[in-house]
């Protein structure tokens, strides 16, 4: 087995191209299914496991609406919606960053040779221990790719870094690193590079693969294998990006016939709700009378009210009288029937016919009263059927079984 180099480099990082969503001409589709899925996490859901509570927690703190965060944290920092490749915002920030790791070329390494598959089981170990390793870098998309020519590995991961200020959790590939250890400063990601690529060896060498020693570069202290390595994933990257590009803007295309056509759909909703406008403005003008007409039923019933209120006022007194005119009347049928009893002869009779014409003149009083008192029950029961039922009928009741009772009680005596 000859000496293999070893390729850990910064891709440039194309979520589309990594999970296949388009494919190069150099990827065999064949075997495109044998490729290692390790995670496929959106980036959106990524960023809201990620920072999710703590801009809640940042939010709870402001007093001024404007202060708040009210979109996601990644809209906040790059001022659009979660995009499958490497945005870079105001700050330099980056979206997320990514890790090409490659053993060996298609020479001494190819996919489908027992060397290939050696490197892929290298690789695959390697993965398996980078979240362990790197406590600060949260993977939400790794694949191991074995339908190009030499097994390599995309590890997309997010740092993330904890401030005493601001948001307590942040994008932040500097405290991340800090935070792992590897210090500050510009070469602490070249420090974590050099540990990252000390791991690989070591996995390469239990495995039986002598790593050939780095060879300095005048110009990039890479051995010129991993040189080539790293411009052709450069190259990869930059055609990845443009494919992704080309995909968006016929994603874009197909978006803005879908506009056109929205626009033609909301055209014919305006016509229908100017048309509902018009039916509404005539509904508004029905409510208006209606409310004009609700007003004068308020004040006709206002109006009754006082009425039934006079009215009132006016039955209780005839009610009175009507029954003290039925205690009079009892009383002197009774005085009648006594002096009848001990009158006699023709005293007795001119006493009756006093007496009867005494009566006759109060029956015709009572039957006038009577008449007055009907006169105005009815008028209480047209305009107030309501006071009518509820105070005169009973009123008119209890009189009927006073009456009923006088002459029992006087006989009873």
């Amino acid at each position: 087995m000859s000496e293999k180099t070893i390729s850990h480099v910064q891709g440039k990082g194309s979520i589309s191209h990594n999970n296949r969503d388009f494919v190069f001409k150099n990827v065999d589709t064949s075997r495109t299914p044998n490729n290692i899925i390790y995670v496929n996490e959106p980036i959106g859901e990524a960023y809201e496991k990620c920072f999710g509570e703590a801009v809640e927690r940042f939010n709870e703190k402001q007093n001024r609406n404007d202060r708040k965060i009210k979109d996601g944290y990644y809209e906040y920092l790059f001022n659009k919606p979660p995009q499958n490749f490497v945005v870079t915002g105001s700050n330099k920030q980056k979206s997320f960053y990514e890790a090409l790791v490659q053993i060996g070329d298609k020479d001494n390494s190819a996919v489908g040779t027992p060397d290939g598959e050696l490197a892929a089981k290298c690789l695959d170990e390697y993965m398996k221990g980078f979240a362990e390793r790197n406590s600060n870098f949260y993977v939400f998309n790794a694949v191991l790719h074995l339908d190009e020519a030499t097994p390599h590995l995309h590890i997309d991961y997010i740092p993330i870094g904890h401030y005493n200020r601001g948001i307590d959790t942040q994008n932040g590939l500097a405290q991340a690193l800090k935070e792992m250890g590897y210090g500050g400063g510009k070469d602490a990601i070249n420090r974590w590079r050099l540990a990252e690529r000390a791991a690989l060896e070591k996995t390469c060498r239990e495995n039986g693969i002598e790593i050939a020693e780095p060879v300095k570069s005048d110009r990039y202290s890479l051995i010129t294998a991993e040189y080539k390595a790293q411009k052709d994933a450069e190259k990869a990257s930059y055609e990845s990006a443009i494919s992704g590009l080309q995909s968006e803007t016929e994603i874009l295309q197909g978006n803005f016939i879908t506009l056109e056509s929205d626009v033609d759909e909301l055209l014919h909703k305006k016509m229908i709700l100017e048309g509902a406008v018009s039916g509404f403005e005539e509904i508004r003008q029905n409510a208006q009378r209606a409310s004009v007409e609700l007003r004068e039923t308020q004040k006709n019933i206002e109006d009754l009210e006082i009425k039934k209120n006079t009215l009132q006022g006016e039955i209780e007194p005839l009610t009175k009288l009507k029954m003290e005119l039925d205690d009079e009347i009892a009383i002197l049928q009774t005085k009648k029937d006594t002096e009848l009893d001990t009158m006699g002869g023709y005293k007795a009779e001119i006493e009756l016919m006093r007496l009867q014409k005494e009566n006759s003149s109060l029956k015709h009083e009572n039957s006038v009263l009577k008449r007055f008192l009907n006169d105005v029950l009815d008028k209480v029961k047209v305009y107030a059927p309501q006071i009518y039922n509820a105070v005169i009928d009973p009123l008119l009741k209890q009189s009927q079984n006073r009456q009923q009772n006088k002459p029992q009680d006087r006989g009873s005596r």
